[in-house]
């Protein structure tokens, strides 16, 4: 998982990453020219983002921001979380759909 207490600069850190999911280097070429990390094309020519020397898939960075909502939520009432309903944007594509729920389950 990233140590977001150690980013110093703006190559590290991340936003507007959820974009990415289920879309192909080609299909964000040109947002690919506004943000300030690294994206490269991964497996099956999808995009992936590096950031400090490692590769990351979308889901795998879904997947740690959706381990931060948790354990925050978790931190505020007090309480174990085990159920959540997770939705998604109406733009998104099967594929990013898809790899939402990747997320959900993803282990990092």
């Amino acid at each position: 998982m990233i140590d977001v207490s150690r980013i110093n600069t703006t190559d590290e850190l991340l936003r507007q990453a959820k974009w990415l999911e289920g879309k192909t280097l080609a299909e964000v070429s040109e947002e690919i020219k506004r943000v300030p990390y690294s994206v490269i094309t991964g497996e099956n020519n999808t995009a992936r983002v590096t950031i400090s020397d490692r590769v990351y898939s979308p889901p795998e960075i879904s997947a740690m921001i959706l381990q931060k909502m948790k354990q925050t939520a978790e931190d505020y009432l007090g309480s174990k979380i085990t159920d959540a309903v997770i939705t998604v944007p109406a733009y998104f594509n099967d594929k990013a759909r898809k790899d939402t729920i990747k997320a959900q389950v993803h282990k990092t």
